[in-house]
């Protein structure tokens, strides 16, 4: 499991890279990733997308990071520390893929806003 950090340093969820799944800090399934596009667990919702190690919002904005993501052009956000890792919930079955919508232009900016 590898942290993933908001735009503070601190850390918001947790990524299982083999299978691209993301977990809340208390160890719920939020998301998932396919193909590089990032959807919710619960709503089947294109959330944004997944690219160099950083999730991307549909305005562009960066979302979370780990601490090796390259090509944020924000920054990382210094990193504060990372948290005990938390036990995990089964995974419930991922639900069908809704269409992908055209992505943005990365922004300059860490999202305002977090979609999980």
């Amino acid at each position: 499991m590898e942290p993933l950090f908001e735009r503070h340093g601190q850390v918001y969820a947790w990524l299982r890279s083999e299978t691209g799944d993301i977990f809340s800090r208390s160890g719920q399934p939020v998301a998932f990733s396919v193909d590089g596009s990032v959807y919710s667990y619960h709503r089947s919702a294109h959330l944004g997308w997944w690219d160099e190690g950083h999730m991307r919002d549909h305005r562009g904005a960066v979302v979370v990071s780990t601490r090796d993501a390259t090509g944020l052009i924000v920054g990382n956000p210094g990193l504060a520390g990372i948290p005990g890792m938390p036990g995990l919930a089964g995974l419930p079955g991922r639900p069908g893929l809704p269409g992908v919508p055209g992505r943005p232009a990365n922004a300059g900016a860490w999202a305002s806003r977090m979609p999980f």
